[in-house]
């Protein structure tokens, strides 16, 4: 691709029938030389077409293969996997492989709650209802809204960061301003990424290991220079962390978002329970009001929050942070 406007270029194949809620593995072989991404179009049973991102695929300009769990979404008739360009660049693709995948299981499942951000109703309405259930999350922190009160109060104090550590909870790193770090200088991001991690760790007195990529967004320039700070990073690409394929500087977590259902939730927690996967899900907001109203496709309500943190409690799942998950697995792969 010489220029680019908008839009994507891919290889297309005739799409695969599956089971709803079937897990797959989808692999191919590439080079490309720019940042590529696997999408998923998925026809569901009521015959309309679902179009999901999957995973953000970095350069390589030898020969390499993606490996990619997918769990088809429980009302899926079929679906195409796309190894997709959509910049200035070259993509290579061949030897496309999708079929049923059952995991290499770790000893016991895990479920890894998370929450960005940093939202003082993380602390108000989240943490009671984790501490009720015995349940230690990750904190993902903004650091800039902590120490900018005047203008943003709707985010925790460092008190309140503070307390959520001696509490048992998680302190993790979710940069200084939460820029789309693909986009940032070399020393905004250099700055973004280490400045947060100092400063959380002053504030704690303990390391900080975690981060998580604002909106998910990175390429290979920021993942060598997070790589540098942090052993254990975060993005938004969904799936489980199997004892296949688990990489600490690629966690994969699944989303809950406002349309995401308790059930939904619920069937994640189940299933990484019955394969004994490792699975983080990733909040936002725990409020029946967003604070900002261009938030709330990222709110969950407060009740939505108890049900699902009462089902990881009830069905026996191991709820660990993500360091704890990490220590856990990392001598089984």
């Amino acid at each position: 691709m010489k220029s680019f406007t908008n839009g994507d270029a891919d290889w297309s194949y005739t799409p695969t029938p599956v089971k709803g809620g079937g897990t797959y593995l989808f692999s191919d072989w590439y080079q490309s030389n720019t940042n590529t991404e696997i999408d998923a179009a998925v026809t569901l049973s009521n015959g309309t077409t679902e179009y999901d991102y999957i995973q953000t695929v970095l350069p390589s300009t030898s020969w390499a293969q993606t490996h990619i769990e997918y769990d088809a979404p429980s009302t899926a008739t079929s679906v195409t996997l796309y190894h997709l360009i959509q910049s200035v660049g070259t993509l290579t693709t061949t030897d496309y492989s999708f079929q049923t995948y059952v995991p290499s299981q770790f000893t016991r499942g895990i479920v890894s709650v998370s929450i960005d951000d940093g939202y003082e109703n993380d602390y108000t309405n989240a943490l009671p209802i984790l501490q009720q259930y015995g349940i230690t999350a990750t904190h993902y922190i903004i650091t800039s809204e902590q120490t900018n009160q005047a203008d943003m109060p709707n985010y925790m104090t460092v008190a309140q960061v503070q307390t959520l550590h001696k509490d048992g909870q998680e302190t993790a790193s979710h940069t200084v301003t939460h820029p789309d770090l693909t986009t940032v200088s070399s020393s905004q991001l250099t700055t973004e990424l280490q400045q947060s991690q100092s400063t959380l760790q002053g504030w704690i007195g303990a390391p900080v290991p975690d981060l998580a990529y604002p909106d998910g967004a990175y390429n290979q320039t920021v993942a060598t220079a997070a790589a540098k700070y942090y052993s254990l990073i975060r993005g938004i690409e969904p799936g489980f962390n199997t004892k296949d394929y688990t990489t600490f500087t690629d966690i994969k977590a699944e989303s809950v978002d406002d349309d995401t259902t308790v059930a939904q939730v619920n069937a994640w927690v189940d299933e990484a329970k019955a394969q004994h996967t490792w699975l983080v899900l990733i909040y936002h907001e725990v409020a029946n009001t967003p604070v900002y109203s261009d938030d709330a496709l990222y709110t969950t309500k407060v009740a939505d929050f108890q049900s699902e943190m009462s089902h990881i409690h009830s069905d026996g799942l191991a709820a660990e942070s993500i360091q704890q998950a990490a220590s856990e697995v990392g001598p089984q792969l």
